[in-house]
């Protein structure tokens, strides 16, 4: 039986191990919030690039809207979110408190949310697109500069 204070040393451990591509993850969150939210006010790069919404759009301002105690509001920017949110919970229990690291049961929870996620962008584009904020065509896209 572990002691708190062992507990919390094998969990440092873990996430020390991890360290660089926690770091990485930082980064690229730090230059992704820096270029597109403020250079191009919030576009995804998707769109930017294509002009369509990807799978994802909304999750990042559905997370917050969570965290403003706007749920509604959270799951008709993009629903998934909750299904990533129950995703990262599994995989840092598992991860860093059951020290499972080879885990094949994370696998598999991350498939299932990437189809559910992709299903859901489906339906979401057939049944509201363009008439959601979320889901709006980005006119001034790159290629829409190739191929006119």
């Amino acid at each position: 039986m572990y002691k708190a204070a062992d507990k919390i040393k094998m969990i440092l451990k873990r996430i020390q191990k991890d360290g660089l591509v926690i770091f990485c993850i930082i980064v690229f969150s730090a230059l992704y919030h820096v270029f597109f939210m403020k250079v191009l006010n919030g576009i995804c790069p998707i769109k930017c690039i294509t002009g369509y919404p990807c799978p994802g759009c909304g999750i990042t301002r559905a997370c917050i809207s969570v965290f403003h105690l706007k749920l509604m509001q959270a799951f008709m920017l993009n629903p998934s979110f909750v299904s990533w949110g129950l995703f990262f919970a599994f995989f840092v229990v598992r991860r860093y408190i059951m020290g499972k690291t080879n885990d094949k049961a994370v696998m598999y929870f991350l498939i299932a949310v990437i189809i559910a996620t992709i299903v859901i962008y489906i339906i979401r584009m057939v049944l509201l697109y363009p008439s959601e904020p979320v889901l709006t065509y980005y006119e001034d896209n790159l290629f829409s500069h190739f191929f006119p």
